[in-house]
Parts: C-alpha cells; sequence; structure tokens
C-alpha cells in the first residue's frame, strides 16, 4: 500500500548465493522490511574463500544503501574481481571492515561514488608490478638517490607480510594516513589522498630498508650522506609519489639524517 503500512520480516539460508560478479555460500541472513526501507542481517556466508558478516538498510525508492560489512580471510584477488579489477594484482587474506553509503546502489562497483570510513588489512600477500612499486623500487636503486646494493623487484611481484591502512571515502577522494607495507625487505609507509575519480595519487611515502640487504651504504646525494646503522636497519628515504595510476611521479624528499 501507498501508506506504507505493511511490516515483512523474512529469514533467508541458501547454499549458493549470486548477485551479478558476486557470489556466496551458506548464506544465514535475515530481512526486516517496513515503512521504506529494508534493514537486512547477514549472519554468515562464505564468500571469497572467507567470510562475510554485517548489516545493511536498503531505500528501494531512491536506490540507496548503506553497509556495515565485516571481512574475514576474504580473497583480495577475488574481491577485485567482483570490483572489475584484474585479479593478478594483489593476493592475500583481507580482513577488516567499516561502513558504506551508496546514494545509488546501481554505482556499487565504484568507490568513487561511495561516502565510507574503512580499516582494512591483507596478511600474506603479494603485490604485482604496480606501478607506484616499480616507480619507488626504481627511484630508490638509482645511484643518484641511494649507492647500495638493493635487489631488483621480482618478476612475480613484491612478497608482504602484511599490507594494512584506514581510509576516509567521501566526493570522489579517498584519505588515509596509516597506509604501511611490511615485507622481509623493505617497509613502505604512506599517508596522502587518492583521487577515485580522477584516479590520480598524492602520497608522501617513506621506505625503510630492512632485513636482507646489504649495510654497504655509500654518500647520499639527497641530503649528502648516510651513515649506515647496522646490518638490520639502514635507512628510510622519503618521497612524494603523485600524479595517474598508471605512470605515477616520484620525488625524492630531504632526508632528515639525525644525530650521528
Amino acid at each position: 500500500p501507498k501508506d506504507h503500512t505493511v511490516v515483512v520480516k523474512v529469514d533467508v539460508t541458501a547454499e549458493q548465493l549470486t548477485y551479478k560478479a558476486m557470489r556466496a555460500g551458506q548464506v544465514r541472513a535475515s530481512c526486516h522490511w517496513h515503512d521504506r526501507q529494508a534493514d537486512i542481517h547477514v549472519a554468515g556466508a562464505n564468500a571469497a574463500g572467507g567470510q562475510v558478516q554485517g548489516d545493511a538498510v536498503l531505500w528501494p525508492d531512491v536506490n540507496g544503501l548503506f553497509l556495515v560489512p565485516q571481512l574475514t580471510g576474504v580473497q583480495a584477488s577475488q574481491l577485485l574481481t567482483a570490483f572489475g579489477v584484474p585479479s593478478d594484482i594483489l593476493t592475500g587474506a583481507l580482513n577488516g571492515g567499516g561502513q558504506i553509503y551508496m546514494p545509488d546502489r546501481h554505482q556499487w562497483k565504484s568507490p568513487a561514488h561511495w561516502q565510507a570510513q574503512l580499516s582494512l588489512a591483507i596478511a600474506d600477500g603479494v603485490a604485482q608490478r604496480i606501478p607506484i612499486l616499480v616507480r619507488l623500487w626504481s627511484a630508490v636503486t638509482l645511484q643518484s638517490v641511494l649507492k647500495l646494493q638493493m635487489p631488483s623487484l621480482p618478476n612475480e611481484g613484491l612478497t608482504f607480510s602484511s599490507l594494512t591502512g584506514d581510509f576516509a571515502i567521501g566526493n570522489g577522494m579517498a584519505v588515509t594516513k596509516n597506509l604501511s607495507l611490511d615485507s622481509s625487505a623493505v617497509r613502505l609507509d604512506a599517508n596522502g589522498e587518492i583521487n577515485l575519480a580522477e584516479r590520480t595519487l598524492n602520497l608522501k611515502t617513506s621506505l625503510s630498508l630492512l632485513h636482507g640487504i646489504t649495510s654497504s651504504v655509500a654518500k647520499v646525494p639527497l641530503a649528502g650522506e648516510v651513515l649506515a646503522r647496522g646490518a638490520d636497519f639502514l635507512t628510510t628515504v622519503p618521497f612524494r609519489v603523485s600524479g595517474p595510476y598508471h605512470d605515477p611521479s616520484v620525488m625524492p624528499l630531504v632526508v632528515d639524517l639525525g644525530s650521528r
């Protein structure tokens, strides 16, 4: 009825559930339809190699959708595929969640149209030859930046133990203050903005050279000199990364040498 007086409560179980490119199994959910909205609770579902739980509110007449997801052990490569991103860019087990509002649920595949707060962590994965990693690696290995025996970036990508970050998304922008990648060779920390609409970056990054790299360090023209501080830790090199996703520029920043 037009006065929205009907109330419907439904419990849903499904062995297999498919929505466009997204698939889930062993789904346990409930829906409470009242007034002009549907309140949805997902008690559990197997999806992309992991578990999905959470809540959602759907306003069908305006196509609005609000999500509070919780992901556990979801394979990042499979999730990226659902968003139309090549699955070989990033692998690993994704945990995290947050809040997402989509003014138009039909644009759910485009984070540029989201308003969201997300906290994400990927464990034991591989970052393939993503342009930002390739450019940073090349910048560090240049003789004019740092003269040391830096290993080349493997063709199969950079293996990492963790990739974490919190993101605030709105007006086509994603802002992070604590994006961090840890591997056996390097640690990469970044903060700044990602323009999701224009597909550009503006990040300040710090690349720390860790275990597995020789401690033979020569002078660094960036700021005059760097002293080796032991075999386990060499130094941290800051960069500004800006420009389009596919072709970012990397500019070295002034190095704080600290005290001898």
